[in-house]
């Protein structure tokens, strides 16, 4: 199988990848897209002028839906592009907005394409939870600022659009920014309060949704840093693998092990990129602890002075379709074998650029017809069998 060099036709193979290989996730951000596509364009035929005219919680939603619901259209565009990438923080950002954008188009009476692309949408992000398993610290920390704008702006313009309902009443965006501000600080000097029913109910919301948003925040920036630190301290922390002309096989499954086995048993030099609570199959074998999706991992296991990388993910062609594409991206001749579970994933995983690609499901199937057949099975299979 040739190698095929990066270009821009490769790049746009490479996007289309993504979207395919981890079927059927890769659908969230493209209904996310249109569903933000659909906000957006509805969104556009109200004014924020007629924001003032609202008196009651339904009419201010309605009238909201012109800026509002164009917000949350261009939010939920942005959040899809981090779903390209199978990002946890993402899909927990993902599900909090869809779950806004559903109620204030139920409370809206809203019972067009855009609610039902929004119910579908987020069937569909809790059916593919699992897929979205990628934690790293800057998407952590970059959701975590787009939470607290998002926090900000749903706080600033429901306090100006229920102005009416505080006292004294805020008449411009100065005192609508001043209590938001008040409120998620949890100051709370009293100057302005909420006396109609809609807008302490906002007032409620607007304290469980800033609440929610500053814990998420300081638990997934803070927390691995801390993570980090107790690591250092109880002295768990491993230093990057020493390493040269080396394997690098990633992943932890079945078919990984069984090869981890057979290269101990060659004696030939490899590491085992592993995730913190994955096992090696021998306690002995050098392992590499890091994040097998990020490209620090792989450097943590000593790319740098390896000769091959073989991604070995268990039924998850898209991680080794991702592994395979790092690789390309740290060093395009660095020679990558690519475990495919079945053989319509075969050519997806070439246009990652993976230099071989490898079905042990079909060759095992082969094998066997081959056993079925009496045919005689080449050299160096013997030991698999067991005959009476």
């Amino acid at each position: 199988m040739s190698d095929l060099r990066p270009s821009r036709r490769n790049g746009g193979k490479s996007v289309w990848l993504r979207v395919t290989s981890f079927w059927p996730a890769g659908l969230v951000p493209v209904a996310l897209i249109i569903s933000g596509a659909v906000n957006i364009t509805n969104g556009l035929h109200d004014s924020l002028g007629e924001f003032r005219r609202a008196s009651t919680l339904a009419i201010s939603l309605r009238s909201v839906g012109g800026t509002g619901q164009a917000v949350l259209g261009g939010i939920l565009v942005l959040i899809a592009v981090g779903l390209f990438w199978r990002l946890r923080a993402v899909w927990v950002f993902a599900l909090m907005v869809l779950t806004m954008t559903v109620a204030a188009d139920i409370a809206r009476h809203d019972r067009g394409l855009g609610l039902a692309l929004a119910v579908g949408t987020l069937g569909l992000l809790l059916f593919t939870r699992s897929a979205f398993d990628r934690r790293t610290l800057v998407a952590n920390t970059l959701v975590s600022i787009v939470s607290l704008v998002g926090a900000l702006i749903y706080g600033i313009v429901g306090t100006y659009v229920l102005g009416q309902g505080f006292h004294p009443q805020v008449k411009d965006f100065t005192d609508a920014s001043y209590f938001t501000f008040v409120t998620l600080s949890t100051v709370g000097y009293g100057d302005i309060v909420p006396v109609s029913p809609e807008t302490k109910v906002f007032a409620i919301t607007l304290i469980l949704v800033g609440l929610s948003v500053f814990a998420t925040a300081l638990a997934s920036t803070l927390g691995p840093a801390l993570s980090g630190e107790l690591s250092s301290v109880l002295g768990t922390r491993r230093d990057k693998v020493q390493a040269i002309n080396h394997i690098i096989l990633v992943g932890d499954g079945l078919f990984a092990r069984v090869t981890a086995q057979e290269l101990s048993r060659r004696k030939t030099p490899f590491v085992q990129l592993l995730g913190p609570n994955a096992q090696p199959f021998d306690p002995g074998q050098t392992v590499a602890r890091s994040d097998p999706d990020e490209e620090s991992g792989l450097r943590h296991a000593g790319i740098e002075h390896a000769r091959m990388v073989v991604a070995a993910h268990d039924d998850d062609d898209s991680r080794n379709a991702f592994t395979t594409l790092l690789v390309k991206n740290i060093d395009a001749k660095m020679k990558v074998i690519a475990v495919a579970s079945s053989t319509r994933n075969m050519r997806p995983l070439e246009m990652a650029r993976a230099d071989v690609v490898f079905a042990p499901a079909l060759a095992g199937g082969r094998l066997l017809a081959d056993l079925a057949e009496d045919t005689k099975l080449p050299e160096g299979f013997d030991d698999l069998l067991q005959r009476r």
